[in-house]
């Protein structure tokens, strides 16, 4: 399949996967890049839509390839009002940084967003759910030990099979502010935005579903 080809391919899903958000559009995005811009203040504001689509567009690649269904294929949940969002601070107890809360208004959740690590949704943050991880104290003494206090961090996202978290940092956090720590044990990395680990973890999506699609190729097995 030459270039151009491979990209009608790829508009198509991407067009598919945006009729089932019901974010269908006149133009479809010609690229899986990250896309941001600027708005009058200078601030980056950042195209979730485009960037919730590239990321199930690679986690419907996966599902195509995971032919024994070791991981869940879902799309994300309906967006949050400003009034569940407002509610989830409340309990959480700091603002969240902007990106965080864009992104909520667009996806409220996301179940299996990484393998089979989920995204909490505002429900989450209301209901308690969010802060179970926190009782692994593995979690908890990694968090006190990096010099965090417990009102400047909450987790976003848990796999509770394989101890997997993504810890986001209010934006008055001492270490990291308004970053996100991905832990599994011990912390396997650390983003400087919202914006950043999300864009992060559309690229470890891509690449585990490109390394599914190639183990799946009968021409590339060992005899």
């Amino acid at each position: 399949m030459d270039r151009q080809s491979r990209r009608l391919h790829v508009d198509g899903h991407v067009a598919a996967i945006e009729l089932q958000l019901g974010w269908a559009s006149s133009a479809l995005p010609s690229r899986l890049q990250a896309d941001s811009v600027l708005d009058g203040r200078g601030l980056n504001v950042h195209d979730w839509k485009l960037e919730i689509v590239r990321n199930a567009y690679w986690k419907q690649l996966q599902a195509q390839y995971d032919k024994n269904h070791l991981f869940p294929w879902r799309l994300p949940k309906v967006a949050a009002t400003e009034e569940q969002v407002v509610a989830a601070e409340r309990a959480v107890g700091f603002v969240f940084p902007q990106d965080y809360r864009d992104f909520l208004l667009h996806a409220n959740g996301w179940v299996g967003f990484h393998l089979g690590t989920d995204l909490f949704g505002t429900p989450d943050f209301v209901s308690g759910r969010a802060r179970e991880p926190l009782r692994r104290a593995e979690l908890a003494n990694y968090l006190g030990d990096i010099g965090l206090d417990p009102h400047e961090y909450i987790p976003i996202g848990t796999n509770k099979d394989y101890f997997e978290d993504f810890i986001l940092l209010s934006p008055s956090a001492r270490h990291l502010p308004g970053g996100v720590i991905w832990f599994s044990y011990d912390e396997v990395d650390r983003f400087n935005s919202y914006f950043e680990f999300f864009s992060s973890m559309i690229n470890y999506n891509a690449g585990i579903a490109m390394d599914m699609k190639a183990d799946s190729d009968p021409s590339k097995r060992e005899r």
